[in-house]
């Protein structure tokens, strides 16, 4: 059995590099959905003849239009994502991971700067679905995140300690939970970061215009660093095949024969998957318009919020997940691993949903950020399914 092949020691060089495209996408993706609901909803108040947007909560009708656009906006981008996300993987083996990088990295651009454009040229507010498309079109967060661990498992999972003319000597794969747990880490930072300088700058006067065009530059910074990244797939590992096969092959594996004993399985996991995802991108845009309309929040509260929503998530998934699943294997030494990761799956899906129930039975903003209390619980969910 031939040794895989080197990495190059500018791939490897390259991981903190990637580490920080991860922290500057996904801390540009939490400052942009509360600045889209906030948008929206201070357009359609204009549109119906209110001069601030505290004067139309009272107004069903305002808020109604509003949640509505949003729908449509948040659809533009889920469902093209469906129809693409199935042939990122395929097409990351066969092309590499560094072209799936740039695009969704130069697709965030785009997004950013309609919005900008949008809000700068007063824009029909229905021209966001450009943008909104094109980012689907190209699979959206999940693509960018998945490519991004791609590259991750790429470069970590294969460091070279010694290389000679007779051998090639790899040392053991301990960099990739390490690297792993630091891009969620990042991750989660971004998370955490985006909404609390988002907050910030609304505090201190900072128009919505303005923030879109701070989220332009990030996303510029972004598309300029992974144009300069190397490749970590080279053509040697790279699967060829055809481009029909490339798009045909993953709705073929759920037909063979072969796979007919674990097709259920996967049909389950990728249901329960596709719950939890809903719950996990629904949360953001669910509890602005809800603490918009009810509570009249101000901006920089919700901010403070959802930052502190993902920092306790953070702790959920990076403490209370991975201490927790040694204890219960020492516990229950004669369980499955994969069973003891359902049950914490559960604990969180129980988690998020105390903290939908606690916000919707809250009186005050103050009672409110009593739900932040179960969100260390609902951090297990998301990464729990994801394993």
């Amino acid at each position: 059995r031939k040794p895989p092949p080197v990495l190059t020691e500018m791939a490897l060089a390259s991981l903190p590099l990637v580490s920080f495209s991860a922290f500057l996408y996904c801390f540009s993706l939490y400052t942009l959905w509360p600045l889209q609901i906030v948008f929206v909803l201070s357009r359609v108040c204009a549109d119906h003849g209110y001069d601030n947007i505290s004067d139309c909560h009272s107004d069903s009708n305002v808020s109604g239009i509003a949640s509505r656009i949003n729908s449509y906006l948040s659809l533009a981008v889920t469902v093209p994502t469906i129809a693409t996300v199935m042939w990122i993987g395929a097409l990351m083996d066969r092309f590499g991971r560094k072209p799936i990088i740039i695009t969704t990295a130069f697709a965030s651009l785009f997004a950013c700067l309609w919005f900008f454009l949008c809000s700068r040229l007063h824009w029909n507010i229905w021209i966001l679905l450009v943008g909104q498309i094109l980012q689907g079109i190209t699979g959206g967060a999940s693509s960018a995140i998945a490519s991004l661990f791609a590259y991750a498992s790429d470069v970590s999972s294969q460091v070279a300690t010694k290389h000679s003319e007779e051998h090639v000597t790899i040392a053991p794969n301990f960099a990739r939970p390490k690297t792993f747990g630091l891009l969620n880490a990042l991750l989660y930072l971004g998370a955490c970061l985006g909404p609390l300088t988002q907050g910030i700058m609304r505090q201190q006067g900072v128009s919505i215009t303005s923030c879109f065009g701070f989220l332009v530059a990030l996303n510029a910074v972004n598309a300029t660093f992974v144009l300069f990244i190397p490749e970590s797939h080279p053509p040697s590992r790279r699967v060829q095949l055809s481009a029909i096969d490339s798009f045909i092959k993953p709705i073929r594996l759920l037909f063979e024969p072969s796979q007919f004993s674990h097709r259920w399985g996967l049909l389950w996991v990728a249901l329960s998957f596709s719950f939890v995802y809903a719950s996990y991108l629904g949360e953001v845009p669910s509890f602005v318009l809800f603490s918009k309309h009810r509570f009249d929040m101000p901006d920089q509260y919700i901010s403070y919020y959802l930052a502190s929503a993902s920092f306790l998530r953070a702790v959920g998934s990076g403490i209370l997940l991975r201490q927790g699943l040694p204890w219960m294997g020492k516990l229950y030494p004669h369980r499955d691993h994969h069973e003891l990761q359902l049950l914490f799956v559960f604990v969180g899906c129980c988690g998020y949903s105390l903290c939908f129930l606690t916000q919707a039975l809250a009186t005050s903003t103050s009672t409110v950020f009593i739900s932040l209390c179960f969100f260390p619980l609902a951090g297990m969910m998301f990464p729990g399914v994801r394993r």
